[in-house]
């Protein structure tokens, strides 16, 4: 709808002219304009009630040219959110003749959602409202570009938020610091405590720490550069903590220069990374442990094969009574120092986390009783009875799951302990009971017993209780190696004793468990086996480059006479010689792991790539015990793994047994 009052000319049309150009071309450059710019005009005649629309505010509608709409179509294309707001505003124009100016939803005859700026003001007459115009602007971009910048910013704020790192603010001219929330909480204060500048933000950073950073923030105020460093801050309530802290210079147009940027709590990271090194530090002092008792053990045990084996040797021959007395004295000590050794060994590998435990159904009963043979003779020498209840005596269907040789030799270490710390003519007592699900083995004796400064080093290694000044032989590491173990097996250790009535030792382990049926099996020759038979000799040959061993094993096997027929090598080059040379191949290879030249492990590789000679029984005989290379020599193939010193008594035995190993 059109004024009726004269009309003066157009903006546009003036601006058309001035620049010389018809009306048309200003119409085209106005349309075009519009366009690029998504901007309409629009008017709403309310004496006829018909709002008319400009092509580009029909095209935003999505309406074709030349379109009309009545007041209540017009506002049907807002949003549900936005059509009250813009209703409320054209009854504000007309009513009051109110200019507004809104940015809101709006739906296009497509479907689309968009956002729009709408303005409108009025045209009076005679101070009556008789028009609204204004116009309409397409911001849907802009809007939805704005949205994001939020949506980010709290999503930046949030991540800054949950990963603990806190924005600030520097200006250099004034020294102003501003801080974001997650700054005063990294700090430990709250805005209203404290009086926020650069110098009492410095005096967060502790002492060592506070030069090295003021020297860098000053160089970096100097030369317009950046910051990088961490350091360690006292928070307001006394906690110290290691920060992170990066900034850049910026320097804006027309404005003084500032620094921004973040601070980030780093402490547990700087604890990880140190209980890291501690851990490396750790393994690399137990690998260097392992090395040197491996080395240690394996310098001591292979004289100390001589030592021991001889010792038997000269015990089967004739000798004088005082002869007799002095090996026995000899071989006492050589074991003693073989126990050492071993209880060294064992307590290195379970506090480096190396002991390896084979868990299988065990008969508790059995063990007992075989840790009460083995302690037979020891029981003999002391005068020492040993009684099992009569429960241990009887066979017992139930089993536990634990390591059956660890199990053993936790049993052997009380048992010997209960007979050697106790009187001639003592009693050493074991028994058994169920105690909430668990077994409980108990050893007591009736010995001197222990006061309680004594019990509280018990289990301290290498600690004998004052006991390192009588004769009973010992070395102070086997209730050490004893409780270590049971944790190991996830038991439990417990010593009761009081002075002059004895001791009593309990062990608690699992719960014990029926087994499941399983076929019966009875001993017969393993498939692929081919025992040497009783009708002739056992051939074998022993790789060994130390004499005393080699010498010693010749003697040892010519106490039978002509079941053993040994051959020798010095190295392993010598060795795969001679069962290169078309010779019948021995029954058996015993050999050395550490050789010159070519290792025990290098020997045993050329064999088993040799179809001639990849089926022989090879065992390893080594001064090295530790449980690696016991490990590492059966997993390259190698059928058992001797240690020395060996038993030289046993020798004859053990050659039996190794001709019945599967190959």
């Amino acid at each position: 709808m059109q004024d009726t009052a004269p009309r003066e000319p157009a903006p546009t049309e003036a601006l058309a002219r001035s620049m010389g150009l018809a009306p048309d071309t200003e119409g085209a450059l106005l349309a075009d304009a519009a366009h690029i710019a998504s901007v309409g005009a629009w008017s709403y005649d309310p004496a006829v009630g018909r709002v008319r629309m400009s092509d580009e505010t029909l095209a935003i509608h999505g309406l074709p040219a030349g379109t009309e709409l009545s007041l209540e179509d017009t506002l049907a294309f807002y949003d549900e959110s936005s059509r009250p707001q813009m209703r409320d505003a054209v009854r504000a124009a007309l009513l009051h003749g109110t200019p507004f100016d809104h940015e809101v939803g709006f739906v296009d005859t497509r479907g689309h959602h968009r956002w729009v700026r709408v303005v409108g003001d009025v045209q009076r007459r005679a101070g009556s409202v008789v028009r609204i115009a204004g116009l309409l602007h397409d911001v849907t971009e802009r809007h939805e570009s704005r949205s994001k910048i939020v949506e980010l910013t709290e999503r930046l704020r949030l991540a800054t938020e949950v990963a603990g790192v806190g924005a600030w603010e520097w200006r250099m001219d004034t020294w102003e610091v501003t801080w974001s929330e997650q700054m005063y909480r990294l700090h430990g204060v709250a805005p209203q405590d404290i009086e926020l500048t650069a110098n009492r933000w410095l005096e967060f950073v502790v002492e060592a720490d506070r030069q090295r950073l003021s020297d860098t923030v000053a160089q970096a105020y100097r030369k317009g550069g950046s910051i990088d460093e961490q350091y360690v801050i006292r928070r307001g309530d006394g906690q110290l903590r290691h920060v992170h802290t990066i900034g850049r210079t910026l320097q804006l147009p027309g404005q003084p220069p500032c620094m921004i940027g973040a601070n980030i709590d780093v402490t547990d990271r700087e604890y990880s990374a140190r209980a890291q090194l501690d851990k490396e530090s750790a393994e690399r002092a137990n690998r260097a442990k392992s090395m040197f008792l491996s080395r240690v053990s394996h310098e001591l045990r292979t004289p100390l094969n001589g030592v021991l084996g001889f010792a038997q040797l000269l015990q089967e021959g004739e000798l004088g009574v005082v002869q007799r007395q002095q090996i026995v004295q000899l071989r006492a000590a050589g074991e003693h120092l073989q126990a050492l050794i071993d209880d060294m060994l064992d307590l290195a590998s379970i506090e480096a986390g190396e002991l390896r435990l084979i868990a299988e159904p065990v008969n508790v009963m059995d063990v007992v009783q075989a840790a009460a043979t083995m302690t037979a003779p020891l029981a003999t020498e002391h005068g020492v009875t040993v009684m099992l209840d009569a429960a241990l005596q009887q066979p017992d269907p139930r089993e536990l799951i634990t390591d059956r040789m660890r199990l053993r030799q936790v049993l052997v270490n009380l048992l010997s302990n209960a007979i050697k710390y106790n009187r001639r003519g003592g009693e050493v007592r074991v028994s058994w009971s169920m105690r909430g699900g668990e077994l409980e083995l108990s050893v007591r004796d009736n010995g001197p017993g222990l006061r309680p400064a004594q019990l509280a080093q018990l289990f301290q290694p290498f600690n004998r209780l004052g006991a390192e000044a009588s004769t009973v032989p010992g070395t102070g590491l086997g209730l050490a190696i004893t409780r270590r173990l049971l944790d190991s097996m996830n038991g439990q250790i417990r010593f009761e004793s009081q002075a002059g009535r004895g001791s009593t030792v309990t062990v608690s382990l699992g719960e014990l468990q029926r087994p499941s049926a399983s076929p019966a099996t009875g001993a017969s020759t393993p498939a692929g086996a081919s025992p040497a038979s009783p009708a002739r000799s056992v051939r074998i040959l022993y790789i060994e480059d130390n004499p005393v061993n080699m010498t010693l094993m010749e003697h040892a096997l010519a106490l039978k006479g002509d079941r053993f027929v040994l051959h020798t090598a010095v190295d392993g080059e010598s060795g795969l010689a001679w069962l290169r040379s078309g010779a019948e191949l021995p029954d058996l290879v015993l050999l050395d792991i550490n050789l010159p030249g070519m290792s025990g492990h290098d020997v045993l590789r050329d064999m088993r790539a040799q179809s001639r000679l990849a089926a022989l029984r090879c065992i390893a005989v080594s001064a090295d015990a530790m449980p690696d290379e016991v490990a590492r020599a059966l997993a390259e193939g190698f059928d058992d793994y001797w240690t020395k010193p060996l038993d030289i008594a046993r020798l004859p035995e053990r050659i039996e047994a190794a001709l019945k190993l599967r190959r």
